[in-house]
C-alpha cells in the first residue's frame, strides 16, 4: 500500500485523482486511477498520461528549485507503448540532466504489474518568484 503525500496539485490533477506517493531528492512518484480517465474505447487516455507525467516532474522540479524560485514546465514529451484498461497507474520522475535554470526529467509510467506502458521527458525552467 502506498502512502499519500498531501500537497496541492491543482484542479486538473485533483479531478483526475492524481496523488503523490513518494517525494524526495531522488524522485517523485504520482499515481492515478484508470477509471474516469479513459478514452471512449475504454483505454487510458494519452492526455491523462501527460497530466500524470507533468505532475510528477513538476512536483520534483519545484522540490529542486532554489529558494525564492519556481519551476515551470516548458516542454513535455510522452510516448505510449501499450494500452491500459483498468487499475491504478503511476509515474516516476527522476532528474536526467540540468544546465543553469533548465532541468530535464525522465518520466516512466507503469501499470499495476510493474510494466512500463508509457515514458517521456519534461523540461522545466526556474523563474524568480515575485510574490
Amino acid at each position: 500500500m502506498t502512502q499519500q503525500i498531501k500537497r496541492p496539485l491543482g484542479p486538473l490533477a485533483e479531478k483526475m485523482g492524481v496523488e503523490i506517493t513518494r517525494l524526495d531528492d531522488e524522485c517523485c512518484i504520482c499515481e492515478m486511477p484508470v477509471d474516469g480517465n479513459t478514452q471512449p474505447i475504454g483505454i487510458l487516455h494519452g492526455g491523462a498520461n501527460g497530466v500524470l507525467g507533468e505532475t510528477a516532474g513538476s512536483v520534483l522540479a519545484v522540490h529542486h528549485a532554489p529558494p525564492g524560485w519556481r519551476a515551470l514546465g516548458a516542454r513535455l514529451e510522452m510516448n505510449h507503448r501499450k494500452p491500459v484498461r483498468e487499475g491504478t497507474v503511476n509515474c516516476k520522475a527522476t532528474l536526467e540532466s540540468s544546465e543553469g535554470r533548465k532541468r530535464w526529467y525522465r518520466l516512466e509510467c507503469r501499470n499495476e504489474r510493474g510494466e512500463t506502458y508509457a515514458e517521456g521527458r519534461l523540461l522545466t525552467v526556474d523563474i524568480e518568484h515575485s510574490g
